[in-house]
């Protein structure tokens, strides 16, 4: 059979679309968590002045480090997300921020992509302890820390933990 192509698939095809998404293209999924690893300008093409234009693209990547091969294009809403979810409307206070990325129907455009907040997974808080704990020096600190999970590393008992044991370990 056939493929057949719409024309709005194909208006920025270097940025992951919501018919990127929805189709489940390129080996994406249709909501799954990614992290924010980086942004820059990227050109694109403005419906409304006809004309080639730059906008910021959102480098993206899964929970395993693999980073996407599209960027996401910056959206007032995309924005406000990362805005409500970090508390900053400053863009490299949302570097490392973990959400869902989905394809959302769209009457205008078909799909559009969306981010929602990510429901992470549960940590082992108790687990993160006992390999910091069991260090008897900065060295072997430092090593407990690199095998601990980007999520333990990230939680606030696990934190404090480290950082108590930095000092009492000098």
């Amino acid at each position: 059979m056939e493929t057949r192509t719409h024309w709005k698939k194909n208006i920025d095809s270097k940025y992951i679309s919501g018919e990127d998404l929805q189709h489940e293209l390129k080996g994406l999924k249709k909501d799954f968590p990614v992290r924010l690893i980086s942004f820059n300008d990227g050109e694109t093409f403005d419906q409304s002045t006809q004309s080639k234009t730059f906008k910021t693209v959102l480098n993206l990547e899964d929970l395993n480090g693999n980073k996407l091969k599209k960027g996401v294009l910056l959206n007032k809403t995309t924005a406000k997300v990362f805005e409500d979810l970090t508390g900053s409307p400053i863009m490299e206070d949302w570097i490392d921020t973990v959400l869902n990325i989905y394809a959302q129907a769209d009457r205008r455009f078909g799909f559009v992509v969306r981010f929602k907040k990510h429901i992470a997974p549960p940590v082992n808080i108790e687990s993160a302890k006992t390999k910091l704990n069991n260090a008897s020096d900065l060295e072997e600190l430092g090593l407990a820390w690199s095998t601990l999970t980007k999520e333990e590393k990230l939680n606030t008992t696990v934190i404090k933990l480290k950082d108590e044991l930095k000092e009492k370990l000098k």
